[in-house]
């Protein structure tokens, strides 16, 4: 491989490919080496593909609708799947789709099946030569369009073209100097299982608890926002970006979800405060956001039940809000609970003297922990233990012990995963207990 000055990539001698790009950093033309034949790009100003020409024809792309090399228009995309026109009869075929968007199957009205594609993980496809529906789907991985022509086996997401076959992006991402543990080449910070790229989203840390007083004898954080993230831990927001799945292009909002002097507020009076926020701030919180973008939350203690009260009410205005990660949750009884919209973690430690170790109503998979790099954080560290990379580590290695459809298994049913002397108890509501 070799790139341009911009970090694109140019060559691909592995296909034998050539890439140009325009003045936005979008695939321009591709062009196979060993025959000179080419596929053009064109778009508009804002980046929004237009057209594509190749020596076997154009097709055109306007919003939903795509039009044929004969001008006609070949199939219309909806919510569901897509209207397919047959000399101006229009057939539906849905697309049933799994909980990262990929295209699992494509079903017509009848009930017949016309493809059932699979995928590694990182998105290059099994089964190639399975049931293919006439005109051909090219919307598979993460429900976006593969780029076919030349073999150039690359998935289009908008802004920049990614390659399933190594997992990685053609084009560096715009923010990677923010974010230097993370190659900026990579897909979903290497975590597909989770997790899948749109452009523009946002992952919102809404802090605890804080007290200038209490922070000059090192007792608690001092100050909001990211400074308070960085108090109990300072590659926490880095480990725990890549655990959320987030790209280096979504960006990073704080939030201050803190009590005034501790005792003032209740978890549901901080619910409802985030319910206010949101309802507030509702414009700048969406802004620049697309269709189909999505938020994520991460929260510490009395953070909590304000990330909660946000989401509600995001979630009640249409907006999605994909994951949420729960730390050491303060006053979780009856005074809030998670939305069950969303896919929701909660980490906690045994004997956590702050905020009691207990399930918060809602939350897909309630983590208890007992140690933390082979020891026990102790009665005042057991609370801030959960703001750690070392933490999200012993998430994510719980996580594994599902494979690679651990959000698909844990958002059926209430998990509880309990640490003990002899390992980890997987429990879920209503069935019997098993010891890893």
């Amino acid at each position: 491989y070799s790139y341009d000055q911009n970090g694109n990539l140019r060559t691909d001698s592995r296909k034998g490919l050539n890439f140009e790009y325009n003045h936005l950093n979008l695939s321009k033309k591709v062009t196979k080496g060993s025959t000179g034949e080419s596929i053009s790009y064109l778009y508009d100003a804002t980046g929004r593909k237009l057209r594509k020409e190749t020596a076997g024809g154009n097709r055109d792309y306007i919003g939903g609708i795509e039009y044929g090399n004969n001008g006609n228009i070949e199939f219309v995309q909806t919510e569901e799947g897509r209207a397919v026109n047959t000399g101006g009869t229009y057939s539906y075929e849905y697309m049933l789709k799994d909980h990262l968007g990929n295209t699992r199957a494509v079903v017509k009205q009848d009930g017949s099946i016309l493809q059932t594609p699979d995928y590694y993980a990182f998105g290059m496809e099994l089964n190639r030569n399975r049931l293919t529906p006439s005109p051909d789907n090219r919307y598979k991985y993460n429900g976006k369009e593969l780029q076919t022509g030349l073999a150039i086996g690359q998935y289009d997401y908008g802004a920049r073209f990614y390659d399933a076959v190594i997992g990685r992006w053609d084009v560096a991402d715009p923010l990677a100097e923010k974010y230097h543990i993370i190659s900026p080449y990579a897909y979903v910070a290497n975590n597909p299982a989770i997790a899948y790229d749109v452009d523009g989203r946002k992952i919102i840390y809404v802090n605890g608890f804080f007290s200038r007083l209490l922070n000059l004898g090192g007792f608690a954080p001092g100050a909001a926002k990211e400074e308070y993230w960085n108090f109990f831990s300072p590659t926490f927001i880095t480990s725990s970006r890549q655990f959320m799945g987030a790209t280096n292009s979504e960006l990073n909002e704080f939030i201050d979800g803190s009590s005034y002097v501790g005792i003032d507020q209740d978890a549901g009076d901080r619910y409802e405060r985030g319910m206010q926020y949101a309802m507030e701030n509702y414009d700048d919180l969406i802004k620049g956001m697309k269709k189909g973008e999505t938020f994520k939350f991460v929260s510490h203690s009395e953070g909590g039940g304000f990330a909660a009260g946000m989401a509600a009410y995001l979630i009640s205005k249409g907006q999605t809000v994909e994951n949420m990660l729960y730390l050491s949750p303060d006053e979780v009884d009856d005074k809030f609970s998670s939305p069950i919209e969303t896919f929701s973690i909660q980490s906690h430690f045994q004997g956590d003297g702050i905020s009691p170790s207990k399930r918060l109503e809602g939350v897909d998979v309630y983590m208890n922990f007992s140690t933390l790099n082979g020891k026990k954080p102790g009665f005042g560290g057991n609370h801030g233990a959960t703001v750690t990379t070392a933490n999200i580590k012993k998430i994510k290695d719980v996580m594994a012990k599902f494979g690679p459809d651990a959000k698909k298994i844990l958002s059926n049913g209430r998990w509880t995963v309990t640490e003990t002397k002899n390992g980890y108890t997987f429990k879920r509501e209503k069935e019997k207990e098993d010891e890893d």
